[in-house]
């Protein structure tokens, strides 16, 4: 009777473990994703992009939108986003969890990717959008 108990204790602390650890990943996905699709995009569609960047960088910040600079960007915000999320905080879920948040991923994964190639030859609205990154991730330092 006493393990009936201790069960019952612990499995609903084991249960919101698991959720708020379910929630973290969700937030996160929704508040960057965009970030992380533009620089996924800039990587894939190079040639698209260099039009752009040309633009951004003689026209808006030549430091700032230089090759170099936009290359360290997208591997800081790669170690940023590694970061916010060892592996050693997924124990806790289930597989069924594990396979949903990667259902979830996908599907951020595929809007912000459609959403940085509607703006990839827009050079003023791309700049907006990497400015933004930049900024939240202080990625320019």
């Amino acid at each position: 009777m006493r393990w009936f108990f201790v069960i019952l204790f612990f499995i609903p602390n084991l249960a919101a473990a698991d959720k708020a650890t379910r929630d973290e990943v969700l937030s996160f996905l929704n508040q960057n994703m965009t970030c992380v699709g533009i620089f996924e995009t800039i990587s894939i569609e190079v040639k698209r992009f260099e039009k752009s960047r040309l633009v951004m960088q003689f026209e808006i910040d030549e430091d700032f939108f230089s090759i170099e600079n936009i290359e360290r960007y997208g591997m800081t915000l790669q170690s940023a986003v590694e970061n916010a999320f060892p592996r050693e905080k997924y124990s806790t879920l289930t597989d069924d969890e594990i396979r949903y948040l990667i259902l979830k991923l996908e599907s951020s994964q595929k809007d912000a990717v459609a959403f940085a190639e509607s703006i990839i030859d827009d050079p003023i609205r791309l700049a907006e959008e990497i400015y933004d990154c930049a900024t939240r991730y202080d990625l320019d330092k």
